[in-house]
């Protein structure tokens, strides 16, 4: 099963916290993809909101936002 993941228009940690919020019911995750992909999808999002320069309560919703499409219990 193939899912394709369109998040360009998540483009900054506002809008990946309405996200969140709004998708509460919404079961979207790359459980059944292959590792490769969920590392391919996790470094992109890293990248794409540079993770590393967020603060604290920035990089958690990133994080979030990764368990959440990644179906992983934990990310750190």
């Amino acid at each position: 099963m193939n899912i394709t993941v369109d998040d360009s228009h998540l483009n900054n940690i506002s809008q990946l916290q309405a996200f969140l919020k709004g998708s509460q019911r919404l079961v979207v995750n790359l459980e059944n993809s292959p590792i490769e992909e969920k590392y391919k999808f996790i470094s992109k999002t890293v990248f794409k909101f540079r993770y590393f320069k967020l603060n604290r309560g920035e990089k958690k919703i990133v994080l979030l936002y990764l368990k959440k499409i990644t179906g992983y219990k934990h990310i750190y």
